[in-house]
């Protein structure tokens, strides 16, 4: 007999072909992934560890990338604003 998804499996022969196509399934979402998210390795320095870890909690969110992604939109949005400023002032011509 030869398994296909959603008959239970049986035999050895089954449970080798279920093997397969979960590792292939496996494999398949995880060339999606990588296809649609952008990954950065980073080493912390022992200062941003300090920091990632006082904001580490265990509900949604708390874990290291959404600590990092929330550390970057701050960053943006502060940087966005200096660079409105700065160029308000220039157009201005006031300080």
């Amino acid at each position: 007999m030869t398994w296909f998804p959603g008959n239970p499996v049986v035999t050895a022969e089954d449970h080798a072909e279920w093997q397969l196509w979960r590792r292939f399934r496996i494999l398949k979402g995880q060339r999606s992934r990588r296809a649609r998210s952008r990954r950065i390795d980073y080493y912390a320095s022992p200062e941003a560890n300090e920091t990632i870890d006082k904001c580490r909690t265990k509900t949604a969110g708390g874990d290291a990338s959404s600590i990092i992604n929330r550390i970057i939109e701050v960053w943006a949005a502060a940087r966005r604003n200096l660079l409105e400023q700065t160029r308000d002032t220039a157009v201005s011509g006031t300080k």
